[in-house]
């Protein structure tokens, strides 16, 4: 077989998984459900590529705190009619039936609230991050050091006291506990970067600081994703 013939042969097996991709977007395009999203990441230009955004989400979430930096997680959308609002659960399984999409890069920022009695009477708070959980429960005795604790609040809780010998550890007793609450930062795999108009990547890029840019979706029925749009609050269907 001549060099010709396979020159040939590879171009139209290029040809072939180029045309695969776009019957594959063009189908999803037309038939996957649409959706939106607020954005909360981005970046704006690149030299080489003309203006784009480079795309992250941050949703309301309550759930586990456990962060999966690049691996790929199933997330279920709290949803009101299109709007997507919030995480109703995560997972490494992909769910059976309902809308969910496949995002990569997860990390969570959650947080619990305690309120801490001393042992000479003073109420403090600590606000723990990341969700301590079952670990600490009221009415636990809990550790902290004196040097962290600024009126009436501290700034780290612990199980147990580092030393029996220094003094500038005190006890305090919880009282009361918060549920977990917070948000979740992601992005996904075909959603995650949107080309616009030159000039217009530092536009966008205030209207998402703004919380006022939303990514319009369209959602597969096995959880892939495409991003067709940005627009603003003020363009999302009423």
């Amino acid at each position: 077989m001549n060099r010709k013939i396979l020159t040939v042969i590879a171009i139209v097996i290029q040809l072939i998984v180029l045309g695969s991709f776009i019957i594959r977007y063009e189908t999803l395009k037309s038939t996957g459900t649409t959706l939106y999203i607020p954005l909360r990441w981005y970046d704006p230009t690149d030299i080489f590529r003309w203006d784009y955004v480079n795309l992250a989400y941050e949703l309301p979430y309550s759930g586990s705190t456990v962060s999966n930096y690049g691996e790929n997680q199933y997330l279920v959308p709290k949803m009101q009619g299109n709007m997507i609002l919030g995480v109703q659960s995560l997972g490494t399984t992909r769910p059976d039936t309902g809308i969910y999409f496949q995002i990569k890069n997860g990390w969570g920022n959650q947080q619990e609230i305690y309120t801490v009695k001393t042992g000479s009477g003073d109420i403090l708070t600590y606000s723990g991050r990341d969700c301590l959980g079952k670990d600490y429960k009221v009415g636990d005795t809990v550790y902290y050091p004196s040097y962290e604790e600024s009126g009436k609040v501290i700034y780290s809780i612990s199980k147990k006291q580092e030393s029996k010998i220094d003094t500038s550890w005190k006890s305090a007793k919880i009282l009361t506990k918060s549920a977990c609450t917070g948000t979740y930062r992601f992005q996904t795999t075909a959603a995650d970067r949107w080309f616009v108009k030159e000039w217009t990547g530092l536009i966008i890029e205030k209207k998402i600081q703004e919380w006022n840019m939303y990514a319009q979706w369209k959602v597969g029925g096995n959880g892939a994703v495409i991003i067709t749009n940005l627009v603003s609050k003020e363009e999302l269907p009423k």
